[in-house]
């Protein structure tokens, strides 16, 4: 098979396989609070009112501290194996659905967290703001469809069958190294545990690792961001609240703009060298600016944790602006991220799966932190932290993709 062909397949096949588990996972995520408040009302020992927000709860910290251990697993497995490991605990967490008790769906939600972490540095990398898409429905009380019992074993064992399905996806991909691969060219050892913790430790204490973690908190701030207090003021905010479709069409854009900068980028890494590092965190960043700037001026300060009828301080809140800022986040979230993972695999070469976990130790870090005190941060202090983190991240990064380069010199 000729090695563009062998691409390919690997290629499609993680894609498809991570498509069926992601589809499983992130539509449930969609309806978790009033399936779990349905099973709450009629049985409330069962189940905590708000299990959905705890679960997630449970799941980012989990993922956050799994992260740390996950390349001593994808030394010891190795990388379809671990792919294996991760994507089975989605499916078992979405079939602990057909008996549901508190017990089985906090250690599955646990398990979530580490199943995320494990498929982290082989997808290079992960959607956090999945693992806290519905922390923007548990804030108020509102009327929730009741979901019988039968319809949720229904609903459930339709997306475990889902998962299930990727998971047979990734037993099929083939594992074989390429030309000039990474992996090809600095080995595949098969290392211990305590080798696997010393890296991990030499890697947290190695300052080029260490230039990159403003980078990871600020993918941490603009995570939180898009996935959280934007989409809450389309919730929140008296002149957008009675467009009810307009959050699904916010994520349906969000996910455009991811699209339209994977063709970008892929285009002109082609003409522009090494343009998948540094220009792409410039161009990144000037877009998510761009729109905190127009989320700035079109929304009420208090609508990212309260409702409110209060003006907006400049332009007002339409639909139109709403997507535009939708297009201009995904784009540059992909932006950001295809920076991080290129420069994880860079500063570092013999030591890639320990750098990308760092960056998935610092990014839900600061996630979990700003989460917990989102309750007090109106747009305005969203947009300084967020701007002074991206900054602070620029320089970093700037410095440290010079001494990469330089390396590569030598």
């Amino acid at each position: 098979m000729r090695e563009s062909v062998y691409d390919l397949l690997c290629a499609s096949l993680l894609g498809l396989g991570n498509m069926c588990l992601f589809m499983g996972y992130d539509t449930q995520m969609a309806i978790v609070e009033p399936v779990l408040r349905s099973v709450h009302d009629r049985s409330p020992d069962m189940i905590a009112a708000h299990a959905g927000f705890y679960g997630a709860g449970m799941c980012t910290v989990f993922f956050m501290l799994a992260s740390l251990i996950s390349p001593c697993v994808l030394g010891i497995l190795g990388s379809k194996n671990t792919l294996l490991l991760g994507s089975l605990l989605f499916t078992i967490h979405l079939s602990s659905f057909q008996y549901i008790h508190y017990l089985s769906y906090y250690m599955t939600s646990a398990a979530i967290g580490v199943g995320y972490a494990h498929l982290a540095p082989m997808n290079g990398t992960v959607d956090s703001g999945s693992l806290l898409h519905n922390t923007t429905s548990t804030g108020k009380p509102r009327s929730f469809r009741q979901y019988s019992d039968g319809e949720i074993k229904m609903i459930y064992g339709a997306f475990a069958c889902v998962c299930l399905l990727g998971n047979l996806i990734f037993v099929l991909i083939p594992t074989k190294n390429v030309t000039n691969s990474i992996a090809a060219r600095f080995g595949r050892k098969r290392v211990g545990f305590v080798d696997q913790m010393t890296k991990i430790y030499d890697t947290f204490t190695d300052v080029r690792a260490l230039e990159l973690t403003p980078l990871f908190c600020f993918l941490g701030l603009t995570t939180c961001f898009w996935c959280g207090a934007y989409p809450t003021t389309l919730i929140f905010s008296k002149a957008l609240s009675g467009y009810i479709y307009l959050p699904a069409l916010y994520l349906a854009t969000f996910g455009v703009g991811e699209i339209l900068m994977g063709v970008i980028i892929s285009v002109a890494a082609k003409r522009v060298k090494n343009f998948a590092q540094f220009p792409s965190l410039i161009f990144g960043s000037t877009l998510f600016m761009i729109a905190m700037v127009l989320a700035l001026l079109s929304t009420p300060p208090a609508a990212t944790n309260s409702p409110t009828s209060d003006p907006s301080p400049l332009l007002e809140p339409k639909p139109a602006i709403v997507l535009v800022i939708a297009l201009l986040l995904g784009m540059s979230d992909n932006s950001f991220n295809t920076a991080r993972t290129v420069l994880c695999a860079l500063v570092i070469p013999e030591n890639i799966a320990q750098v990308y976990s760092m960056s998935k130790f610092f990014q839900p870090l600061a996630e979990s932190i700003i989460f917990f005190v989102a309750p007090m941060m109106s747009m305005t202090v969203h947009f300084g932290l967020i701007t002074f983190f991206c900054l602070i991240s620029i320089v970093f990064y700037w410095r440290a993709a010079k001494r990469t380069r330089r390396a590569e010199k030598e």
